[in-house]
């Protein structure tokens, strides 16, 4: 997002990886977009690089600059629909916590999203358009081309 911190990234097949600072030192973590069932939808995964040097989803992490990390993920997902405009991100989280993070990126950003963006949010077998302060299972963005 213009004019918003965010960390650097690399990126590698649909995978994009970033170091951001936590409350105890660094701490390396991954976007990645895995394809699922349906056509041209992909999970998005946001994960850590344990102590055990595995990639995992069930890490919390305490971060200096919180907002940062949102930024970036925020970034990533732009970058990503940039590159497969015809693709649909499917957004899941595993715990309360991502799914409040989640919430919090798109919310933070439907504004600048929603010129570009198709941003649904699923509750049960209701589909709807993101409204703000409502809680959803799960988020869908589309380019809109």
């Amino acid at each position: 997002m213009e004019g918003q911190e965010k960390y650097k990234y690399a990126i590698r097949k649909n995978s994009y990886y970033f170091k951001c600072e936590g409350r105890n030192g660094n701490v390396f973590k991954c976007v990645r977009f895995d394809e699922m069932e349906l056509e041209d939808v992909f999970n998005l995964a946001l994960l850590d690089f344990t102590d055990e040097n595995k990639w995992s989803d069930e890490t919390r992490t305490s971060h200096k600059n919180g907002k940062a990390v949102l930024q970036t993920v925020a970034s990533i997902v732009e970058d990503f629909l940039a590159k497969h405009p015809q693709f649909t991100i499917s957004i899941e989280s595993n715990t309360p916590a991502k799914q409040r993070l989640y919430n919090q990126i798109i919310t933070n950003n439907i504004n600048k999203f929603s010129k570009n963006f198709q941003i649904l949010g699923v509750l049960g077998n209701n589909i709807e358009p993101f409204k703000k302060n409502s809680h959803y299972n799960r988020f869908e963005i589309k380019k809109i081309i």
